[in-house]
């Protein structure tokens, strides 16, 4: 997916980009908290910069970020589940991607899918606060009866979940991401926190939402993505 990764970069910049500026003006004191970290070498976020894609997003007037990584799926990895009888365990068909096409389409079984996960990670006043996995399906999405290359990824609950685990969810495609999770809050009631990020802009909205009661929060967010080394010397221009 390495187009994707391209377009990511060019929305957002890169990693040295960041350490120079920061998107927001009034996100400047949560900026130059993840820029202390950036530059004290903070295993974590240097860990995730190493993720396809990486975004730290700044709340505006406040010393907050978060961070959202993931990679994009693996061209070795689809799968396709085939029907079995009744009462035998399903198969599972192992497939890649064997051709790129012209147009940029991929040849690909509409119906393969493949895991995928999503990490997004909370910081206060430069401290780290946790963290939360989101698990979903990469789906290969079709076109003109070829599968797109731009994936989408969603989640549904599995069967066996239940209480604030059906309330989770997460979405990617090519317009943004949506992150939805829910916690037991103080009030012994429950706060539904949804994330939902604009790809072409790195805007972004946060909601604690419980019962009747609605906290609002916005910003931007940047790629803090690490540019991979380039390998032997650079080729001549004309």
């Amino acid at each position: 997916m390495r187009g994707l990764t391209v377009l990511v970069f060019a929305l957002f910049g890169t990693l040295s980009a960041v350490g120079q500026s920061c998107p927001d003006q009034k996100a400047r004191t949560a900026c130059q908290s993840f820029h202390e970290l950036l530059s004290s070498k903070d295993e974590n976020l240097l860990m995730r910069s190493q993720s396809d894609s990486a975004l730290a997003c700044f709340r505006a007037d406040e010393d907050r970020f978060f961070t959202v990584t993931w990679d994009w799926p693996n061209v070795w990895l689809w799968e396709v589940r085939m029907r079995s009888p009744a009462g035998e365990p399903e198969s599972v068909r192992l497939i890649f991607v064997d051709e790129m096409l012209r147009d940029g389409y991929t040849k690909l079984d509409p119906n393969a899918h493949q895991l995928g996960s999503v990490m997004i990670e909370s910081y206060k006043n430069g401290v780290f606060e946790g963290g939360e996995g989101f698990f979903g399906d990469w789906e290969a999405g079709l076109n003109k009866g070829k599968a797109e290359p731009w994936r989408v990824m969603t989640s549904e609950p599995y069967p066996s979940a239940t209480g604030l685990e059906r309330q989770r969810s997460i979405r990617i495609d090519r317009v943004g991401i949506v992150a939805s999770s829910a916690f037991a809050n103080a009030k012994n009631g429950t706060t539904q926190h949804t994330i939902t990020i604009q790809l072409s802009t790195g805007r972004f909205s946060e909601e604690f939402e419980a019962g009747e009661t609605k906290i609002e929060y916005s910003g931007r967010c940047t790629s803090f993505k690490t540019l991979p080394k380039k390998s032997g010397p650079q080729a001549k221009t004309k």
